[in-house]
């Protein structure tokens, strides 16, 4: 009776123990599919020790050392594994490491100490069922250049994300749950020609010193979201704007004077689809090379016609693009 009930609980553990029942890897994106079965670790014992690796197969926990020692490997994907948990420690001794990717997973939560000190350019964990990321999550990842999460369920942004990560330039929520922006949101973000995509999330709020501490940005996507005015602060402390998109928004009017530093005029700002906008301020208009406002179905044209011509007067080439 003891001698089967500990051949039982050796079975079960060993079962448990298995990172990967039944599945499979490549070596090339269109390469064949490489049949793998009872694996424990992926390293240079279980696979081969080359630039791109792709998994197939169910993994549903990476845990410690799950990853290890494969030096020569730039880019590794676990899409469609139905990975539920990371756990920290999971990739190890991976010094050439540029594109991870684990998309398309069951990933609820991102907990500190599973990316920090990797050397990881290009993270991406878009399509999971992300709710929670630990505020240590990405700090201290020297070489982070994109991070993807456009498409989880996160509803809430952390301004003590990113830290230690200097080179980050491409940060990508959007269709996420996101309600308001918080004041220093990005503060820890010191990458140049920087690009935030906060697209079609809930954002009714974005706090006035939100953008504190980011002096340049190149790309702000806030379109389809749902704010309704914006303070005279929120984008007060750039003095380099590229792009701002804010269509489809509930916008019922702009400050004045809602870029007060900017060294350069900036290239675009799209307002387009926001029903209850009725008019673009001068203040607004003389700054921005080109300005969007069509399909708003409550602009007065006698106020637009008006801010054209005061463009004129004062020498301005500014561009307004309407459906009047």
């Amino acid at each position: 009776m003891l001698k089967a009930l500990t051949f039982c609980l050796c079975v079960l553990f060993a079962v448990n123990a298995l990172l990967l029942k039944k599945g499979w890897y490549r070596t090339q994106a269109k390469s064949r599919r490489v049949a793998l079965h009872d694996v424990e670790r992926f390293n240079q014992d279980t696979v081969p020790n080359v630039r791109y690796l792709r998994f197939g197969g169910r993994i549903p926990t990476l845990s410690k050392n799950s990853v290890s020692g494969l030096d020569k490997v730039n880019v590794m994907q676990f899409v469609f594994c139905g990975v539920a948990e990371v756990q920290p420690g999971a990739f190890q001794n991976l010094p050439a490491l540029v594109t991870l990717g684990l998309s398309d997973n069951d990933i609820e939560r991102v907990q500190a100490g599973v990316f920090n000190r990797l050397n990881v350019s290009v993270l991406f964990l878009q399509r999971n069922q992300i709710t929670t990321i630990d505020s240590q999550a990405f700090d201290d990842m020297p070489r982070l250049y994109k991070i993807k999460l456009n498409s989880n369920k996160i509803s809430a942004w952390d301004q003590n994300w990113f830290r230690r990560t200097p080179a980050l330039t491409e940060i990508l929520f959007r269709r996420n749950k996101i309600e308001q922006i918080p004041n220093k949101a990005f503060v820890n973000i010191k990458g140049e020609h920087l690009k935030i995509y906060l697209s079609k999330n809930n954002i009714s709020y974005i706090a006035p010193d939100a953008f504190q501490g980011l002096p340049e940005l190149n790309q702000l996507w806030l379109d389809r979201n749902r704010i309704q005015e914006l303070d005279e602060r929120t984008f007060s402390h750039f003095t380099k704007l590229g792009t701002l998109f804010l269509s489809k928004n509930k916008l019922r009017s702009l400050p004045e004077k809602m870029f007060p530093k900017l060294d350069v005029e900036v290239d675009i700002l799209d307002l387009a689809g926001n029903d209850n906008l009725t008019c673009v301020p001068f203040g607004v208009a003389s700054v921005v090379k080109m300005t969007y406002v069509q399909h708003v179905r409550r602009l007065d044209c006698n106020c637009v016609d008006e801010l054209l011509d005061k463009l004129k007067q004062a020498g301005k080439i500014n561009e307004v693009k309407t459906d009047c």
